[in-house]
Order: C-alpha cells, then structure tokens, then sequence
C-alpha cells in the first residue's frame, strides 16, 4: 500500500498518535495525555485514536507574544515581560 506523505495534496487528514508524535518531536505518551486532556481534538476509530493533521500543525504555532501578554494582564508576570521588552 502506497504512504501519502504530507506534501502531496492527498495527505490523510487524520493521523495516528506515534505519527503526531514525531510531526512534533514529542514522545506517544505526551500526546497521549494531550488527547485525554483535550488539549489536542482526536476521534477513535474502532480501538484506534486518530488526530487531525490540521490540529497537528495548530499546536505546533507559536504563540504570538500579544497573546501571552492579554493572558498574563492583571498578574505579577505582566510586570517581569514588561521590563523583558
């Protein structure tokens, strides 16, 4: 059976835990417990856990630093990034 691998336009759209898990160079039992934790969307499949490529690639954005600063507004850590910037 021949592998799509991500580049051609018919890549799987769902992948398996050990493949998200080398996308990002992570080990199976941390994405593992991102998917019981939620923090990663999965679907199962029979006795199979498949992860959407796209949510994939959504974890591994960064962060913009805007983002962290409205999360971190009306803390202490606000402080230490302000004198960081």
């Amino acid at each position: 059976m021949h592998r799509t691998t991500p580049t051609e336009p018919n890549a799987a759209l769902l992948v398996s835990v050990a493949e998200a898990a080398a996308m990002l160079a992570l080990s199976v039992v941390t994405i593992r417990r991102l998917v019981k934790d939620r923090t990663i969307p999965s679907v199962r499949i029979g006795a199979a856990v498949r992860i959407p490529r796209a949510a994939v690639h959504a974890l591994a954005m960064p962060i913009p630093f805007d983002d962290v600063r409205d999360v971190l507004r009306n803390s202490d850590e606000e402080d230490a990034l302000n004198e960081a910037s």
